[in-house]
C-alpha cells in the first residue's frame, strides 16, 4: 500500500545516535506507518547499514554533489508519500506523537503547503547557542499559527523581523505537501533554502502552519568561526529572499567599516583581558552592570574620547574587587591608540548580546565569559560584515580584499 507519509533524512556519518532517531521515527504512535528515505553522501561509520536495518530506502550520492536544497529534492523524488517530512540526522523527536502533531494540519486545510516546528537545545549545549534557540522560540511563540500573505505589497511594507516571522520555515524538522513541492521545488541557493521555499509558496497563495507541539531536540556546539560564517552568509542572502533593505548598514567605505570593526575588536579583547583575571564566579547581574558601563564609557585612549583600559580596569577592580583583583598590566596606560568609532549598530548589537545571553544563567566563571565574548563578537562581525559586503556588491564596488574575505567566509556553512 502506498504510504501517506515519507520521512526524508539527508545523512553523512550520522554517528552512534542515528539508530535512536530511526527507532523514534519507526515507533511513532497512531495509525501512521511512515516510509523512511535516507539520502547519504559518503558515510563511512555504518550510517547506511543502520538505515537499512530499519527498512529505510537508501539513496547514495557522491559527497561533492551534496546541496541542501537539491539533495532534499532528490529525497522527495525517491519517496512515495503525499506528505514529505524533512528531518536532519541529529534532530530527535521528543515524544511519540511528534509525527501526528506535525502532519495533522494537512487534512484540515488544502491550502497548507508546509508545516514547521520548533527546536529545543540538548542539555550539553553552550550558553550562547542555548540563548539563541530560546530567543528564537520566544519569537515564534507557543501557540499554533497559520501564516499567509494575502497582499504582497502590504508584506513588502513590513519591517524585516515581521517578514521573517511570516515566512519562517525550518527544514531541521518540517513537512510539506508533495503536490505543492512539484510546482515549487527547492532551489540551489547558498543558504536558507527552506526560507526561500516558504517565501515562494506563500507568494503563490499557499499557507504555512507553525506547530510547536512537534518539537525536536537539536543543537550543535560549534566554534566561533562557524557562527561568524553562518551569520555572514545569512546577512548576504536573507534580505534578497524577503526583498527588504539591507539592515544595519552604517558605513559606505572599507575604511569606515573596518575602522569600526577594529574598534569593536579592541574592546572585545580588552574585555577578555579583564575576564582572564577573574577568580571564581560572579552573578550575571554583575556582568551585565560591567558590560553596560563599558558600553557607555567606551575603551578609547585616543585624545578626547572615552577612558583608557587601565582606568576602566581600575574602576572595575575598585567596584568588584572581591572577584577581580587589579592586574599588574593595567597599572600603566596602554600604548595602543584606538579609533574612536563608538556609535554604530554593530557595537550596539554586540553589547546587547553580551547582556542578553546571560539571562537564564545562575553564575559565570572566566571560561564561560571568554566563550560568551568570543561567540558574541563572531556573530556580530559576521552579520554586519555580510550586510556591508552585500551593499558593496549591489553598488558594484567590492574591493579585492573584501572579495577574498567573502570567499573565505562562504566556506563550510
Amino acid at each position: 500500500m502506498k504510504p501517506s507519509v515519507s520521512v526524508i533524512v539527508p545523512t553523512r556519518n550520522a554517528g552512534p545516535d542515528f539508530p535512536q532517531l530511526l527507532e523514534k521515527i519507526s515507533t511513532q504512535k497512531g495509525s501512521l506507518s511512515p516510509e523512511i528515505v535516507v539520502v547519504d553522501s559518503g558515510s563511512t561509520d555504518g550510517t547506511v547499514e543502520s538505515a537499512r536495518r530499519y527498512g529505510a530506502k537508501v539513496v547514495e550520492i557522491p559527497p561533492e554533489t551534496f546541496d541542501h536544497g537539491l539533495t532534499r529534492n532528490l529525497g522527495i523524488q525517491e519517496a512515495r508519500g503525499e506528505i514529505c517530512v524533512l528531518l536532519v540526522q541529529d534532530a530527535l523527536p521528543v515524544h511519540d506523537h511528534w509525527l501526528q502533531a506535525l502532519i495533522q494540519h494537512f487534512d484540515r486545510d488544502p491550502l497548507i503547503a508546509g508545516v514547521t516546528t520548533r527546536q529545543i537545545p540538548r542539555p550539553e549545549t553552550d550558553i550562547v547557542t542555548r540563548w539563541e534557540i530560546g530567543y528564537h522560540n520566544k519569537f515564534l511563540g507557543d501557540e499554533v499559527k497559520l501564516r499567509a500573505i494575502s497582499d504582497w505589497d502590504a508584506f513588502l511594507r513590513l519591517p524585516l523581523q515581521e517578514r521573517f516571522f511570516m515566512c519562517n520555515f525550518d527544514d531541521v524538522c518540517s513537512a510539506l505537501r508533495r503536490s505543492v513541492w512539484e510546482k515549487h521545488a527547492f532551489r540551489a541557493v547558498l543558504f536558507a533554502e527552506d526560507l526561500d521555499w516558504a517565501v515562494r509558496v506563500l507568494r503563490a497563495g499557499y499557507r504555512i502552519a507553525y506547530e510547536p507541539a512537534a518539537v525536536v531536540l537539536h543543537s550543535h556546539i560549534r566554534p566561533a568561526i562557524y557562527h561568524m560564517r553562518r551569520q555572514y552568509v545569512s546577512a548576504k542572502v536573507v534580505p534578497g529572499f524577503l526583498q527588504c533593505p539591507i539592515p544595519g548598514l552604517f558605513a559606505t567605505s572599507d575604511e569606515g567599516f573596518f575602522a569600526a570593526v577594529n574598534f569593536l575588536m579592541q574592546e572585545a579583547f580588552s574585555l577578555l583581558l579583564l575576564v582572564n583575571q577573574l577568580d571564581g564566579c560572579i552573578p550575571p547581574a554583575v556582568w551585565r552592570e560591567w558590560v553596560k558601563f563599558v558600553e557607555r564609557h567606551g575603551v578609547d585612549t585616543a585624545r578626547g574620547g572615552g577612558q583608557s583600559l587601565w582606568e576602566l580596569a581600575y574602576i572595575w577592580a575598585r567596584r568588584f574587587g572581591r572577584w577581580l583583583p587589579l592586574p599588574e598590566q593595567f597599572k600603566s596606560p596602554l600604548r595602543a591608540r584606538l579609533t574612536s568609532v563608538r556609535h554604530n549598530p554593530m557595537r550596539t548589537h554586540f553589547y546587547f548580546l553580551l547582556v542578553a545571553v546571560v539571562e537564564d544563567v545562575a553564575e559565570l566563571n572566566a571560561a564561560a565569559l571568554r566563550h560568551i565574548v568570543a561567540h558574541c563578537l563572531a556573530r556580530t562581525l559576521g552579520g554586519f560584515l555580510g550586510s556591508y559586503c552585500l551593499w558593496c556588491e549591489q553598488q558594484g564596488k567590492v574591493s579585492r580584499e573584501l572579495r577574498a574575505l567573502d570567499q573565505s567566509l562562504c566556506i563550510g556553512v
